[in-house]
């Protein structure tokens, strides 16, 4: 539809405000009408960081200032294996800035494409007229299972089951990092969520890498694919959902094998 990406650089509290706000101001300036500011604040994806809550803070006052929508999207929160959970943006809005989206995706079956949104009245209900002309309505089967289950069952201990999965898989990526991965390299250690990004020298091309690593029989993200202006070619998004403890160890053994050739070549 013609929309222009510009990304804002993360570190380790998630979105740099400052950055964003110059940004918005240039923008401004150029008289470029700015959309909204699409977030992931619990444990991104790809690079697992997490927001502070300064920065939800700030981000809401930028928001406020320059008269622009904030889409929080909110999948991770509830994966959480360390650290006290921080109040979502949403929370933080009394004015109707923040459009909050989450699902049942990642706390109750993954196969069950069923999520939700929140958010100021008005634009909700836009929202059900653009619904209603792309595929009419969520299927009724899903929302029934989805339904079902909560009432005939506790969710919460369920999430709970599934958060110390996730933890020990989490946790045994982060040993194999350790492990295996030459000292060139650095990675993100989430406190919950899916996802690790590791950065690579920047001589080394993670797209072209690739598929050396099939040939290994493991695979990754290369983590271009997650940058709006075409950075981040040495970087790459590795997920420990899906694996076993045991798969996790032997394909990071693996992938650091060949990372070692290729920093040596």
């Amino acid at each position: 539809y013609g929309g222009e990406m510009v990304g804002i650089p993360m570190d380790d509290e998630g979105m740099q405000i400052d950055i964003l706000e110059e940004t918005l101001a240039k923008l401004k300036n150029d008289r470029k009408k700015v959309k909204f500011i699409y977030t992931i604040s619990n444990f991104q994806n790809p690079a697992g960081v997490t927001m502070s809550l300064a920065r939800r803070k700030k981000i809401l006052e930028v928001a406020k200032k320059f008269e622009v929508l904030i889409l929080e999207d909110n999948p991770y929160d509830k994966l959480r294996f360390e650290g006290e959970p921080i109040p979502s943006i949403y929370s933080l809005d009394n004015e109707g800035y923040v459009i909050s989206l989450g699902t049942f995706s990642k706390i109750l079956c993954p196969g069950l494409r069923l999520a939700w949104i929140l958010g100021n009245k008005k634009i909700i209900e836009k929202l059900v007229i653009m619904k209603q002309a792309t595929d009419l309505c969520t299927t009724a089967l899903n929302q029934l299972i989805a339904y079902e289950y909560c009432r005939q069952n506790d969710i919460d201990k369920n999430i709970e089951s599934n958060v110390e999965i996730y933890r020990r898989k989490r946790n045994a990526m982060l040993e194999a990092l350790d492990k295996y991965f030459p000292v060139e390299v650095i990675w993100t250690k989430p406190q919950g969520g899916f996802f690790v990004v590791a950065t690579l020298p920047e001589h080394i091309d993670t797209g072209e890498m690739l598929k050396e690593a099939i040939k290994e029989n493991v695979a990754y993200v290369p983590g271009g694919s997650f940058f709006a202006d075409g950075k981040g070619q040495n970087t790459m998004r590795l997920s420990f959902c899906y694996p076993s403890v045991e798969d996790i160890d032997e394909g990071i053994k693996r992938l650091g094998k060949v990372i070692k050739r290729r920093i040596k070549n």
